[in-house]
């Protein structure tokens, strides 16, 4: 039958035993290396994450109240557009301010596309775009 103090890590005096001094002295190593994975854990799941969005880009959910939305993602130039207010003012009378995540605009996806394409145009014909680039 074993003792029990053999099942504690310290002696009767008080002092630690061998096998309760390692694990004393591993604990730092091991909390460092819990921190670094968790943090590489993090920065995969930030990388790989469809919340990221590119420079210059907003993403907004472009779908009807009752079906499904889908994400976007827009060039910032577009937001000042007097079509794409039109839109932003028909999700401000559809869902108000009250809105859980992202812009959501209450149109079909092919209307969505519609608008995004007519805009492209429109700025793709203004003068800074025929400008040469700088080297």
């Amino acid at each position: 039958m074993q003792d029990v103090s053999d099942l504690r890590h310290t002696s009767r005096s008080g002092a630690m035993t061998g096998s309760g001094k390692a694990l004393v002295m591993m604990l730092p190593i091991l909390c460092r290396w819990v921190k670094a994975k968790a943090r590489l854990m993090m920065r995969k799941r930030l990388k790989n994450s469809e919340y990221n969005v590119p420079k210059g880009k907003t993403a907004v959910y472009v779908g009807l109240k009752d079906g499904e939305f889908q994400r976007v993602l827009v060039h910032v130039a577009y937001l000042n557009h007097p079509l794409f207010e039109d839109l932003l003012k028909e999700s401000e009378n559809e869902y108000e301010y009250v809105y859980s995540g992202g812009v959501a605009i209450p149109c079909g996806i092919s209307y969505f596309e519609g608008v995004l394409q007519s805009i492209k145009m429109e700025t793709s014909e203004l003068p800074w775009h025929k400008l040469p680039k700088l080297s």
